[in-house]
Parts: C-alpha cells; sequence; structure tokens
C-alpha cells in the first residue's frame, strides 16, 4: 500500500483493507461500486484501495481513468470517481465531459494541461498490470495483524 499513489478511504490502520482494481466502463466493477455497502457497515475498521485497470482495447475507459487521476490532482478524485461510476447506467462520453466541466480544468494553461494529462496517463499507466482480463473485477482484501 503506497498512501502517497493510491486512492484511499478509510484510516491508515484499518483492521481490513479492501483493494478494487477497477475500470469505469465495465459492467462488474460499476455493480460492485453499488454493492460496497460494507464501507458504511464497518466504518472506521476498513480501509478502501481504488487502482485503475481500464478495459483493454477501450480508450473510453482509459480516459475516464485519466481524467480521475486529473481530478486528484486538485483533490477530487472520489468526486471524480463517483460520478465516472455511477452518472449513467453506462460509461458514456457525456460523462467524462460533465466531470471535466464541473472541476473546471480546461481553466489551466497550455502548458499545465499538457503536464497534468501526462502525469495521469503515467499513473495510469503504472498502475495497470501487464496482463490483463476484459470485465474482470480483481478485489484484494488484507486484514491487519492481531
Amino acid at each position: 500500500m503506497n498512501p502517497a499513489a493510491d486512492h484511499v478511504l478509510g484510516p491508515e490502520h484499518a483492521e481490513i483493507t479492501l483493494v478494487e482494481y477497477g475500470s469505469y466502463d465495465s459492467p462488474q466493477c460499476r455493480r460492485v461500486t453499488d454493492s460496497i455497502t460494507v464501507r458504511d457497515q464497518l466504518g472506521h475498521r476498513l480501509r478502501y484501495v481504488f487502482r485503475h485497470r481500464p478495459t483493454p482495447r477501450s480508450d473510453l475507459a482509459r480516459r475516464a481513468a485519466e481524467l480521475a487521476e486529473r481530478a486528484g490532482e486538485v483533490g477530487r478524485f472520489w468526486h471524480a470517481h463517483m460520478i465516472l461510476m455511477k452518472r449513467s447506467e453506462t460509461l458514456v462520453e457525456d460523462d467524462l465531459r460533465v466531470v471535466h466541466d464541473e472541476l473546471d480544468l480546461g481553466r489551466q494553461e497550455p502548458a499545465e494541461v499538457d503536464q497534468a494529462a501526462r502525469r495521469a496517463r503515467e499513473r495510469v499507466a503504472d498502475e495497470c498490470p501487464r496482463e490483463r482480463r476484459e470485465d474482470h473485477v480483481d478485489l484484494l482484501h488484507q486484514r491487519a495483524p492481531l
């Protein structure tokens, strides 16, 4: 776990850590987002981590992940994440536009936009393992030592 790089909800010393490797255009990942009510039930006992694994060959999924990373640079990753996962039944181009416009990401200087886009691409690429399966949700559960 890398608190400086990972997107984390919950305390550092939670008993349980749940890591999701997900894609914004995957129906399975979208269902998991809806069904992870365990976060509400376990409260401070759970730390939830999201890592990008865009669906292979899906430009829309990759761009959504990169957009979420750009939102993270202005402290709004989870806000963007929830919009991208829940705004529509399936991820559509308009979801990306709404997040982009709501976060006002177009107001940066062109050089800043280019640098932010490069950092987002690198971060998404770093999180993606070399071998990926399409439409597959990976959840990793770790329990703190007793």
